[in-house]
């Protein structure tokens, strides 16, 4: 009985790697890749005088329509950028090139708060509106016992 018991193991793995081997063979064929095609995005400059560079990491972007916003992160020489909205019109028709615009924060009120520059925080989007959570500034984790959550508003820019 335990032979047979054995057995119906040994088969059982044989079948399931033979599956996985197939499974995995399949995924691999060259003839099977999906072809990315990139395209650069050339920016105008906004009506702006002093708009600084996107170059950045440790940022976020988040795509609210046909519009690209990025906040915060690293700037050159590992520099906090500011906590700026830049909003980035992208490209529905050829040629690819669009506009770059940039919100100062603002609170709701002349008193109200606005967010802290930071980098490695998270964002997505909710409506027409980015929320924003978390991250460092310069000197370590934002320090607000988690209720570091902040709305801005692709619409009214604010």
């Amino acid at each position: 009985m335990a032979e047979i018991a054995a057995g119906v193991i040994a088969v059982e793995q044989l079948v399931a790697t033979g599956v996985e081997a197939a499974a995995a063979a399949s995924i691999a064929r060259p003839g099977q890749l999906t072809k990315a095609s990139l395209n650069q995005i050339a920016i105008e400059p906004s009506n702006q005088t002093s708009v600084p560079a996107l170059a950045r990491s440790h940022h976020t972007l988040t795509v609210i329509n046909e519009a690209a916003f990025i906040f915060g992160g690293k700037g050159s020489g590992g520099k906090l950028c500011s906590a700026e909205v830049h909003e980035v019109l992208l490209p529905i028709n050829e040629p690819p090139k669009t506009r770059h615009e940039l919100y100062q924060p603002v609170g709701v009120s002349p008193v109200a708060p606005v967010p802290a520059p930071r980098f490695s925080h998270a964002a997505c989007a909710r409506g027409n509106e980015v929320v924003i959570h978390g991250g460092r500034d310069g000197e370590g984790p934002i320090a607000n016992d988690g209720h570091d959550f902040w709305l801005w508003s692709s619409e009214l820019g604010t």
